[in-house]
């Protein structure tokens, strides 16, 4: 790996481990300190690894704005950060939605409900923005398929739409980094005769 490449991994690892630690917080402290500081904890980390992933997204598109010359070396980082996020974020989405399907049951509950039709709404919004801020590696390794025509229009059109999905943007970002080794000999030329240092695979 080049080293310049390995700040791009800064954003994206500290988003995930922030993010995957804090609904495991309860368990990791339970007992060790008092419930304020648990409870600052949790959003501490949930604030920060929020922060993280809006910078990653940030990363992810002046990436692709100074590709330039550079343009098989940025697809090559897009492609595995584009999964390491998707995965890396799977027990963030996990205890998320148990914790959205908690509320929903709880607002059966007289004095909860009100509680829940504001908990659950703003829950699914932050975990949606949380899911793009990985999505949009994804999209900018499409959109630079799309440029070297190894898909059409109308594909990069459905992996954008899938993108924009829970769990289906996981599917497709697995779909789309397994076949990217295949997609890159339809282009003619190797990847690895244009570019030799820095080749997708």
């Amino acid at each position: 790996m080049h080293r310049n490449q390995a700040v791009y991994w800064i954003a994206p690892v500290a988003a995930v481990v922030l993010l995957s630690v804090v609904f495991v917080l309860p368990i990791l402290l339970d007992g060790r300190v008092s419930a304020d500081v648990l409870e600052t904890m949790m959003w501490g980390g949930f604030g920060f690894g929020f922060a993280t992933a809006v910078v990653s997204a940030v990363e992810a598109i002046v990436m692709q704005v100074r590709a330039g010359q550079n343009i098989f070396e940025v697809m090559a980082l897009q492609r595995r950060i584009m999964l390491f996020m998707k995965l890396g974020l799977i027990p963030f989405f996990l205890y998320g939605g148990l914790l959205i399907a908690a509320m929903v049951l709880i607002a059966v509950i007289p004095g909860v409900i009100l509680i829940s039709m504001v908990a659950v709404p703003v829950m699914v919004a932050l975990g949606w923005l949380v899911m793009m801020s990985g999505s949009v590696w994804v999209i900018c390794y499409v959109a630079n398929l799309r440029r070297f025509y190894i898909i059409s229009a109308g594909r990069m059109t459905f992996h954008i739409v899938m993108q924009c999905c829970f769990v289906l943007d996981v599917i497709d970002a697995i779909a789309l980094f397994s076949q990217g080794k295949p997609w890159v000999s339809q282009m003619g030329i190797p990847l690895s005769q244009i570019y030799p240092r820095y080749p997708i695979r």
